[in-house]
């Protein structure tokens, strides 16, 4: 699955943005694990650089301009509710103060969990060269008016050309841009008819957009409540799947690290012991026999009598 989140999606993590930053963590399970390869080009990279500071001194004013009142009229000033009040905003104003001050040390550190987390995903993303070819096509694109980009800006247009020169024929592109540049005139929520159609007669695929990246990833992987979640339900999904001893054993040290399953997840992992063929030739195998023991211990209860019967025949070979 191809992905590429356009800058002001990125910047949006460091201002008021309706995605949390669980969003982005989501996005790199996905990464780590091979579920989408996200690219980044060039432009994206030196417009979230040369922006970064921009959005963050905005954040900033707009979080100092947020003042708690303390002001209270004289007729409120008998009741005890009163003073109750005036000490909440005084904590108020402190826990601000000091916020603020970590806040700032971790800015011109570059070292808030926004910057760590975009730096990772930009560390892992397939990265895509700008060139003269692209520049090129990006301006006859722009004389040409024709989508995506705004007036004097050549930004978006030259993340289009790298993107229709990079991603391999035959595949779909998921693209979450905030803005309008390249939504359709009639439906801001769906790609531009002429995008539709120009990758469609060059890649012969789709092209599909998503507002936040929130739609994108409710859409495309519903599992994925949180990131740790997320990460639980593609290991499950893989240990199912794993062709190889070396894999299973992999599989089951990243799975050890969790301390809780759903019940749901944990029936999955049952599962996985009772119809994975590599597994039934390493149960007694230290790690896959206590794995499967402390599953047996945590959830046997919750499980299907017959499926327990099973898991436990494949323990005990």
């Amino acid at each position: 699955m191809n992905l590429f989140i356009d800058t002001n999606v990125y910047l949006s993590f460091f201002h008021f943005s309706k995605d949390s930053l669980t969003e982005l963590e989501k996005v790199f399970v996905l990464q780590q694990y091979g579920k989408l390869d996200l690219w980044l080009t060039d432009q994206v990279e030196t417009e979230f650089r040369r922006n970064r500071e921009v959005k963050i001194a905005d954040a900033l004013k707009r979080f100092l301009e947020e003042r708690p009142s303390s002001g209270v009229p004289q007729m409120a000033q008998t009741y005890p509710e009163c003073e109750q009040l005036l000490d909440a905003l005084k904590r108020v104003t402190t826990a601000k103060e000091k916020l603020l001050s970590r806040l700032q040390m971790d800015i011109a550190a570059r070292s808030l969990y926004a910057d760590k987390l975009i730096d990772t995903i930009f560390k892992k993303a397939k990265r895509v060269s700008q060139s003269e070819k692209q520049i090129a096509a990006a301006e006859r694109r722009a004389l040409l008016r024709n989508p995506p980009g705004k007036n004097n800006s050549l930004g978006d247009a030259i993340n289009w050309e790298a993107l229709l020169e990079a991603i391999p024929n035959g595949e779909d592109l998921f693209l979450v841009s905030e803005d309008g540049d390249f939504a359709s005139a009639i439906d801001p929520e769906r790609m531009s008819d002429f995008l539709i159609d120009e990758w469609a007669a060059n890649k012969k695929a789709k092209v599909l957009l998503s507002k936040r990246l929130s739609q994108f990833l409710s859409a495309q992987f519903p599992e994925a409540k949180v990131a740790a979640e997320l990460e639980k339900e593609i290991l499950i999904k893989d240990l199912a799947n794993s062709g190889t001893f070396a894999r299973t054993h992999q599989l089951i040290a990243r799975l050890q690290r969790f301390k809780e399953f759903t019940p749901k997840q944990a029936s999955d992992l049952v599962d996985a012991y009772i119809t994975n063929a590599q597994i039934h030739w390493i149960p007694s195998d230290p790690d896959v026999q206590a794995f499967g023991r402390c599953i047996e211990k945590e959830h046997g209860g919750s499980l299907d009598p017959n499926q327990l019967k099973a898991f436990l025949g494949v323990l005990s070979k």
